[in-house]
């Protein structure tokens, strides 16, 4: 895939609140390594992947020869995975390399994915405080427009929830009840309260 055509993927990502794996499925057509590695990820995350699968897939990625977005993006995912999985080391390792990828171009739905696959590294090595500074953070820096906010606003209200914290679950689902789309619906939101 040449650079225009993930310029259009990232773009499409940026720019619409389609769900990555519905995404991902409307490009799957495209003989690109790279995004056929980030479908099986998400394929995996949605529990019709093996792990082993899209983890061997993921590794025949030449990294260093595609979009840098993209490869965080992918990493970003990855990364979640392997703290899925219980391999905190490798998913911190794959965090690092996104990290050095970030640069002022970033788009902010990109470095939002990179900093969401943070806080679940830092949950899933049971610091729960620090994973909700990561979500905050997030939520802070993603603006009001981006169409992924919804998305990560509900992750927050969701963990909120679960650790108990009903007034701050409270006052999200309140925001979330107006964000309802195709892409998250109020079912879907119904799960926070």
């Amino acid at each position: 895939m040449k650079t225009d055509n993930y310029t259009e993927f990232i773009k499409q990502y940026t720019s619409e609140d389609t769900p990555l794996l519905q995404l991902l499925r409307l490009h799957q057509h495209e003989n690109n390594v790279v995004l056929h590695a980030l479908l099986y990820i998400e394929e995996c995350l949605s529990g019709t992947r093996l792990a082993k699968d899209a983890i061997r897939y993921a590794r025949a990625v030449p990294l260093a020869e595609s979009n840098p977005e993209i490869i965080i993006l992918l990493l970003s995912r990855w990364a979640e995975l392997y703290c899925r999985i219980g391999q905190h080391k490798e998913a911190s390792s794959l965090l690092q390399h996104a990290n050095t990828l970030l640069s002022e171009n970033t788009h902010e739905e990109i470095s939002a994915a990179l900093q969401y696959a943070e806080s679940i590294l830092s949950g899933t090595r049971g610091n729960r405080t620090e994973q909700e500074k990561k979500l905050i953070h997030l939520l802070d820096e993603l603006s009001e427009k981006s169409p992924r906010k919804k998305f990560y606003l509900f992750e927050y209200s969701f963990f909120a929830a679960k650790q108990g914290r009903l007034l701050a679950a409270k006052e999200q689902f309140e925001l979330l009840k107006n964000l309802t789309s195709p892409a998250l619906p109020e079912e879907k939101i119904l799960l926070v309260k």
